[in-house]
């Protein structure tokens, strides 16, 4: 809900994405490329419904209530596959799932079982409250993957992602979907949906939402559930890099929500979650592999071993090359190193990529590095 929650460069289909369609006087149509029925229509940030305009001809659309000079109208053009193809919106929300790693498939860290308060798991999703309760990625017969989780007595189990540009859902109003595979075994079979909006180092103070609490039946289930998202128009903001958006699914919590979720105990296997703009739920997406994963690595990636030819001399005794990310980072990000027998110093590293340099004699022309991590989490 990082937000997506990560970036995604996005194929315009014509025009400037970032073009605002702003009337200077009362008007209706509007001229924008998009492909009939796939296509998203905003007034002043309030999503519309399909009825409150007509969008046929793929070249313009038309509003059933006029707006005037200084109402703002955004349009998202949607491609079948479900990638934005033009938006004036940011690229922060690149695909109908706003959720990155929705269908789970993404592991970069392994298959777990994940224990630990403030863990990440899977790719995007992260572990809190967590002594003994644990999460794993598990295979499903029907060759999805799925999350695994169980809750132990006495632990406050909450399961989070966070993504970037809070103000983009500002008094939005999104849709969750959550396919829960059968044979739960949580004691008061329910989620708790909670939303936290981080206004940045020097902003306000997070504001926490409750959006409510979900049952479960126990059998194979989608449920749904909706999120309004408050305004944020009048936020005080502070340091964008660590500005945040989190959606949590609480399992258990001693005083949220009423208490209703205090003292939950047992196991879910979740097998998609699925945040989306509207109060209508669509089918759910699933990316191809290598796309999801780029995703994933603004926020954390793995490299794996391979030889760097030499860059240059830095000095008689020293060679230097570098490393670039296979996706620019949210932010630069902690470098964990373990690069084997040759001992490799880090240097200079940025968003797109890191320095590594060792002893001219030891690295012999080239230097061979087994791997390294790049954590550029929220």
């Amino acid at each position: 809900m990082e937000s997506y929650i990560g970036n995604r460069p996005i194929t315009e289909v014509s025009g400037n994405k970032y073009e605002w369609l702003t009337p200077e006087n009362e008007n209706n149509t509007f001229w924008f490329a998009y492909m009939p029925g796939y296509l998203d229509v905003y007034v002043d940030g309030r999503l519309l419904d399909s009825t409150e305009f007509t969008a046929t001809t793929g070249s313009n659309f038309s509003l059933t209530v006029p707006v005037v000079a200084g109402q703002t109208v955004k349009a998202r053009a949607w491609a079948a596959g479900e990638q934005i193809v033009r938006d004036t919106l940011s690229r922060q929300f690149a695909y109908r799932n706003l959720l990155r790693n929705g269908n789970f498939a993404i592991r970069q860290r392994g298959d777990g079982p994940f224990t630990g308060d403030g863990v990440f798991t899977i790719d995007g999703w992260k572990l809190v409250g967590s002594t003994t309760s644990a999460v794993s990625s598990i295979s499903l017969s029907n060759g999805s993957r799925a999350l695994q989780l169980t809750v132990d007595a006495g632990e406050d189990i909450i399961l989070v992602q966070r993504g970037e540009s809070p103000h983009e859902l500002s008094d939005s109003i999104l849709t969750l979907q959550l396919l829960v595979q059968g044979g739960t075994t949580l004691s008061q079979s329910k989620i708790g949906i909670r939303s936290s909006i981080g206004f940045g180092t020097g902003g306000d103070a997070n504001l926490d939402t409750e959006h409510g609490v979900v049952t479960l039946s126990g059998s194979a289930e989608t449920v749904i559930t909706t999120l309004q998202i408050p305004d944020l128009s009048a936020a005080n903001w502070g340091a964008e890099e660590d500005r945040f958006v989190q959606l949590a699914f609480v399992f258990s919590h001693p005083t949220w929500f009423g208490g209703e979720l205090a003292g939950q105990v047992g196991g879910v296997v979740l097998e998609h979650a699925q945040l989306e703009f509207g109060g209508t739920p669509t089918p759910l997406v699933v990316l191809p592999t290598a796309t999801e994963l780029v995703r994933c690595q603004r926020y954390y990636e793995v490299g794996g071993r391979h030889q760097l030819n030499l860059r240059s001399y830095q000095s008689i005794t020293t060679r230097s090359a570098t490393i670039q990310f296979a996706t620019t980072k949210r932010a630069t990000p902690t470098l964990i190193d373990a690069f084997g027998a040759v001992p490799l110093a880090v240097g200079a590293s940025d968003k797109h990529g890191f320095d590594v340099s060792g002893d001219a004699a030891s690295v012999d022309g080239t230097m061979e590095v087994d791997s390294w991590y790049a954590d550029a989490e929220l």
